[in-house]
């Protein structure tokens, strides 16, 4: 379900420059009550802010199955690849 979010950002913004391609690596924390309270665009070969803006935001506004307090916070790293 996320992945659709994410790759519409790409999408929008390979209308303006069709040759556009490569990968985003984002690192995000998430918290015990299963909100992302930190994103980070940790490597970027697309060289386009507007698609690295664009996920990050919408990292920031998913939410998982709150998990043990004793365990804390967790955090990820996804790279997503793209190309026309």
């Amino acid at each position: 379900q996320h992945s659709d979010a994410i790759e519409n950002c790409y999408k929008r913004e390979s209308r303006l420059n069709p040759n556009m391609k490569g990968s985003v690596t984002a690192q995000f924390t998430i918290s015990t009550e299963g909100r992302v309270t930190d994103v980070r665009i940790v490597d970027s070969s697309l060289n386009n802010k507007n698609v690295e803006t664009c996920i990050s935001r919408r990292i920031r506004s998913w939410r998982f199955d709150p998990i043990d307090k004793a365990d804390g916070d967790v955090t990820a790293r996804y790279k997503w690849i793209f190309s026309n």
